[in-house]
């Protein structure tokens, strides 16, 4: 994924741009509530097949996330990945560009949307 994402924008416009970063499906299910765990606990996570996540994936995360911070009444709980491959927990109002995994595929939309519009393609 952070080839694909360093292909379709490969200016770096910073750590935290929007074009810095890619959905790649995973979403927080259970404790969705912004207890503020900052720690990777594998059922609580599910991909957009509707499998759980493993505990293999935990080593993808950025130190001490995911953090499921709240802003405004809303939780970090959807998982974004970095230009460097790592792992980020944030809000399903931010926009980045997405990528999915079709039948061993990977396809990546390089027009910014939410986590609902790309979960919905």
């Amino acid at each position: 994924l952070k080839e694909l994402l360093k292909e379709a924008y490969p200016e770096d416009d910073g750590k935290w741009a929007p074009n810095s970063w890619v959905w790649a499906g995973l979403k927080k299910i259970l404790n969705t509530a912004g207890q503020g765990q900052k720690k990777f606990i594998p059922e609580e996570w599910q991909w957009g097949d509707n499998t759980t996540a493993v505990e293999e994936e935990g080593t993808h995360w950025m130190n001490n996330q995911p953090d499921q911070k709240s802003e405004n009444g809303l939780y970090q709980n959807q998982m974004r990945v970095s230009r460097k491959g790592k792992w980020d927990d944030t809000f399903a109002n931010k926009e980045h560009p997405y990528a999915c995994d079709y039948q061993g595929k990977y396809f990546f939309s390089d027009q910014l949307t939410t986590w609902d519009v790309a979960n919905e393609t």
